[in-house]
């Protein structure tokens, strides 16, 4: 995209990453709650269950560090 001046005007990039695809098995409730973050946040419902495993990974390394 030109702006008036010419010059460009990048509106934004992709990142590919390698992912690998898994199969989980979630209970009703625990679906329904992560379908409403993603419908409330706009999100995938991929998106959000990685997020939230990154979360939980993350706040469980937080919490062996504060145990050494």
């Amino acid at each position: 995209m030109l702006l008036e001046d010419g010059s460009k005007f990048i509106l934004g990039w992709t990142v590919v990453t390698k992912k690998n695809q898994v199969t989980i098995y979630l209970s009703d409730e625990v679906r329904d709650r992560v379908k409403a973050i993603a419908e409330q946040e706009r999100r995938s419902f991929s998106f959000v269950v990685e997020e939230l495993l990154i979360k939980g990974l993350e706040a469980l390394e937080t919490q062996d560090q504060g145990r050494k």
